[in-house]
């Protein structure tokens, strides 16, 4: 009895110790799976600050490189040693794009990289509201005309005039101080002038990955700053009426390109011979020709946009149509220019916000806000031609934010950089 009493007392022993041995095999995985999940959520924390602390350092790069705008070497990187201790490198890669800076953003932290690319404009440190080189002649204004803001032009300054029959009937002539300018126009700055000089010349860059225009059928296309510059050419006339083209794409033919409302321009620069914007047209963008670039009514380009007309013929035409909104910078600017052949015509009714640059005869019956630089203004009728005369064209300076951010010529000092597009 003794004896089968103590068998199955240590059946019930062994059993316990079963028990027990299952008990702390399963607290060792739960206690391994908590230290599991722990170490993965310090990692978790670890990346999620890491990737936050990269992109303040990104945010604090792009800020003082728009402070300190002699950090910009186009075609060159920088490495910006943020608190000059080496624990926050950001190496800047800084390009041409149109008359933007195209600057490329990288930071790492041992597998972690973070990259951003940015598009910068430049703020000159002294902006007039009217440049005109001295050619010691009259500006005279006629009819609702005004000029808000500094000018600098003939020490013969503003006066009031008349065309045939037709007398100034603007609130003032001018309000702000008048300043004496050089004789010589000054011209665009270098970088910006080759850029575009070279791509309406037909090179490219070894940045661009080069395709045919005429091969693709339907126009959906959204290429990333990440990637090489989608460079889409031409040697034929191109019509743009719908679809879309987006982010890092150039295009360009050595006709002309013609667009109409149908279609999506955002961020992309166009090159052609000449350009037709059709009206009604609303587009983000940056466009330059070496003949002809004309904006029929109605269009209307947002903030950061720009046009221009550019070649070393003195023959260049822009015209702007009644009704026209520019937020940016436009410009006709010949490397040989003359008199009655390098022209701008801005109609009744249009607004360029931003800079207005014509180193040639100026036709000027719309609204500037901002500054204009121009080498003379040009009006005529039936009877007679009038050099130097503005009727019922208005200059404001003023209203435009000082913080607002354009384009600068040779002889600007660059007070500031401002971002004005985040690409994807």
């Amino acid at each position: 009895m003794n004896y089968c009493k103590c068998i199955k007392d240590s059946r019930l022993i062994g059993g316990a110790l079963y028990y027990a041995i299952f008990v702390m095999l399963l607290l060792s995985m739960i206690c391994l799976l908590l230290l599991s999940f722990f170490d993965l959520k310090n990692k978790e924390d670890v990346i999620f600050y890491k990737k936050n602390q990269l992109s303040l350092n990104i945010e604090s790069a792009i800020s003082l490189i728009c402070c300190q705008p002699e950090l910009v070497r186009i075609n060159n990187n920088v490495n910006i040693d943020l608190f000059e201790d080496n624990t926050a490198l950001v190496n800047a890669s800084f390009m041409q794009w149109g008359m933007l800076s195209k600057v490329t953003l990288s930071t790492r932290w041992k597998h972690l990289q973070l990259t951003k690319t940015v598009l910068l404009a430049e703020r000159e440190k002294k902006r007039y509201s009217l440049y005109m080189p001295n050619n010691q002649k009259y500006v005279s204004l006629v009819g609702n005309s005004y000029i808000n803001g500094d000018c600098s032009l003939s020490e013969l300054g503003i006066r009031k005039g008349n065309i045939e029959g037709q007398y100034f009937e603007g609130p003032y002539l001018y309000s702000g101080n008048l300043h004496v300018s050089d004789k010589i126009m000054p011209k665009i700055n270098e970088p910006a002038s080759n850029y575009i000089t070279s791509y309406l010349n037909g090179k490219t860059s070894s940045h661009d990955s080069i395709v045919n225009f005429n091969a693709y059928k339907n126009i959906e296309i959204n290429h990333s700053f990440k990637e090489k510059t989608l460079f889409m050419q031409s040697n034929r006339k191109i019509v743009l009426e719908k679809g879309l083209l987006k982010g890092n794409i150039i295009l360009s033919t050595t006709d002309t390109i013609e667009v109409w409302p149908g279609i999506e321009l955002k961020n992309i620069v166009l090159f052609a011979n000449t350009i037709i914007f059709k009206a009604g047209c609303h587009q983000t963008l940056q466009a330059f020709a070496s003949r002809e670039l004309i904006v029929e009514s109605g269009c209307e380009f947002s903030y950061p946009s720009f046009l221009g007309c550019l070649s070393n013929v003195s023959k260049l035409k822009v015209s702007v149509d009644k009704g026209v909104l520019i937020n940016g910078g436009v410009f006709v600017y010949s490397l040989n220019p003359e008199e009655g052949s390098t022209i701008f015509t801005l109609s009744e009714d249009a607004t360029i916000y931003g800079k207005l640059y014509v180193n040639g005869d100026l036709y000027f019956k719309g609204n500037i806000i901002g500054s204009l630089i121009c080498n003379r203004f040009a009006y005529s009728t039936s009877r007679s031609f009038y050099e130097n005369f503005i009727v019922d064209g208005i200059i404001d300076g003023e209203k435009l934010p000082k913080e607002y951010a354009s384009f600068c010529l040779e002889n600007d000092e660059v007070f500031k950089l401002k971002l004005v597009a985040i690409c994807q």
